[in-house]
């Protein structure tokens, strides 16, 4: 099925900028809507080969009930999405209020200096996924599709596969509760 640009009316003079037609975007009141949001926060995981690496995500999302499929949005700067471009299966590992410590490691740190999993209880889970042991709340997932444009994120569909769950699963690590955390890498940056 082809989706067409909602944008391109077909004027070759057009250059796509959405905010051309006089109505300018409030990037404040955007970001007010987005703080209301306030997604919980996961750390994907991945390996390819000998290379494995993990990062802090707050974009995701259930994006279909039939047949169930996933979404992460992956920053393009991070070890981790050039891993999960290079693998057929990853982990989702959803974080707990009292997991602060794991955010930081995974969303302060860069796989490009630090083997985040050293140190780390992690065990190698379904199709090789690295599982943290500390985070059983997680499922792995076969990498279905991935949605590119010239965004600074990667959006990537998957399949969930071996789903865990506890019982009593906590209270979400929120994005709120990390905006202290210094990021590896900033969005802008490009892996070459």
């Amino acid at each position: 099925m082809a989706i067409d640009d909602p944008q391109d009316d077909g004027d070759p003079r057009d250059d796509g900028d959405p905010r051309d037609d006089g109505d300018p975007r409030d990037d404040d009141a955007f970001e007010r809507l987005n703080e209301m949001a306030d997604p919980a926060m996961v750390v994907v995981t991945a390996r390819s080969g000998e290379r494995r690496d993990g990062c802090l995500v707050g974009f995701h999302s259930q994006c279909s009930i039939e047949p169930v499929r996933y979404a992460v949005w992956m920053s393009k700067a991070n070890l981790t999405t050039e891993i999960v471009l290079d693998c057929t299966h990853l982990g989702v590992h959803f974080l707990t209020d009292a997991d602060h410590e794991l955010a930081d490691l995974f969303g302060s740190e860069t796989g490009d200096q630090v083997d985040k999993f050293s140190f780390i209880s992690s065990t190698d889970g379904p199709h090789g996924v690295p599982t943290i042991d500390d985070l059983p709340n997680r499922f792995v997932a076969r990498r279905t599709a991935v949605l590119e444009d010239e965004s600074d994120h990667l959006c990537v569909i998957i399949e969930p596969l071996d789903i865990r769950a506890a019982d009593s699963p906590g209270s979400p690590l929120r994005l709120s509760a990390v905006a202290d955390l210094q990021p590896g890498h900033v969005a802008t940056d490009r892996r070459d």
